[in-house]
């Protein structure tokens, strides 16, 4: 059958063209911490669609869920500034788009600022049309005044060819994991002057 004789044969060839084209920016594979025997530490896989997206979910989830406030009454929403802190290869405007997407109150960590509750995405684990994000919240109701204590989360998701969507979560003890270093969002660069 010859394409340019029959319309419907020429349609359903622009469609398949279409949404294979579409699938790359549906699905995606992106791992943190680098797997043993890989080269390259420096993750840069956080900075394309759709990890942002995945990564926006799962921390929305956790910080509705676990929220930096020592006392809270159940469904009150935290209204403090948070700062974020990505491993490390995240770019600035990864930085800028995760937070926008979590909510008003996120910032990119910073060295300015150092005293927020800090929530830490630890390891990321993308697979095609499903991700298991790690994310350490503040805990602050299980230390001591003047003791940072956080707990690890582990949130599972679904999606690829259609909205990612949180399936779970699984909340580790608190004090269980170590603290990760501070990671703050790196220097913009200008495009210009790197093409010179």
């Amino acid at each position: 059958m010859n394409p340019r004789k029959n319309p419907r044969a020429s349609s359903a060839l622009a469609t398949l063209l279409l949404s294979l084209l579409a699938l790359p920016a549906c699905v995606g594979y992106a791992t943190w911490p680098p797997v043993n025997g890989t080269e390259n530490a420096t993750f840069t896989q956080i900075n394309y669609v759709p990890a942002p997206e995945i990564i926006a979910e799962a921390v929305l989830r956790v910080s509705l869920r676990y929220t930096p406030a020592a006392e809270m009454d159940r469904g009150e929403v935290y209204q403090g500034p948070i700062a974020l802190s990505l491993p490390p290869g995240a770019s600035a405007a990864t930085y800028r788009l995760i937070t926008s997407r979590v909510g008003p109150n996120f910032e990119p960590a910073t060295e300015a600022n150092a005293e927020l509750p800090t929530y830490y995405v630890t390891r990321v684990n993308i697979r095609s049309t499903v991700a298991e994000i790690d994310v350490l919240a503040p805990a602050p109701r299980f230390g001591a005044t003047g003791q940072d204590r956080y707990q690890l989360v582990s949130v599972n998701l679904a999606g690829g060819t259609q909205p990612w969507r949180v399936m779970s979560h699984r909340a580790y003890p608190v004090g269980m994991f170590p603290l990760p270093a501070r990671n703050t969002i790196p220097a913009e660069i200008d495009p210009l002057t790197t093409l010179r």
